[in-house]
């Protein structure tokens, strides 16, 4: 466990991501057809208890689909 954050920390990563993807700016923006465009976002998270003195960088990808669609996270995953 790299940050600790366990399945019962699910809202708290859940906050940091929507916290952090307000702050940082898009690393990449992909053609993903037919579905629209791939973006990746790099959100910085701070771990918990223990580990709470590490911050790592989550990449997360969000599938952007046609006009009026709200973005869907497709993947999130610690950054080597």
């Amino acid at each position: 466990m790299i940050l600790g954050i366990t399945y019962e920390n699910l809202e708290y990563l859940e906050g940091a991501i929507q916290t952090g993807i307000m702050a940082v700016k898009v690393e990449a923006v992909r053609e993903n057809p037919p579905h629209g465009i791939n973006c990746v976002v790099a959100v910085p998270v701070r771990g918990l208890s223990d580990k709470n003195s590490r911050m790592v960088y989550v990449r997360t990808v969000w599938s952007l689909g046609g006009e009026g669609e709200r973005p869907r996270m497709a993947t999130a995953f610690p950054r080597p």
